[in-house]
């Protein structure tokens, strides 16, 4: 039988919330932490982890709303 990683809707909220707070640290670290000699190269870095930031981001979004769509499922499931 084959087990999948996420058995449980809960563990995809779990994921996304998760997803989010990394995407909150990385965006601290773009804005306070990130240095460069000059600004064009802190602009270069600062977009490649924003790119980061955004693929996170989506993920998180999309494994957030699978994890409330599949907890709504069970419920309604259940009563009807």
């Amino acid at each position: 039988m084959k087990k999948t990683l996420f058995s449980a809707p809960r563990h995809y909220i779990i994921a996304g919330l998760v997803g989010f707070l990394v995407c909150s640290g990385l965006l601290y670290v773009i804005e306070n932490l990130m240095t460069a000699p000059n600004d064009e190269t802190l602009f270069y870095r600062q977009s490649i982890v924003f790119f980061v930031v955004l693929v996170v981001f989506i993920l998180s979004a999309i494994s957030l709303v699978g994890g409330v769509w599949g907890t709504l499922q069970r419920k309604f499931s259940k009563q009807g």
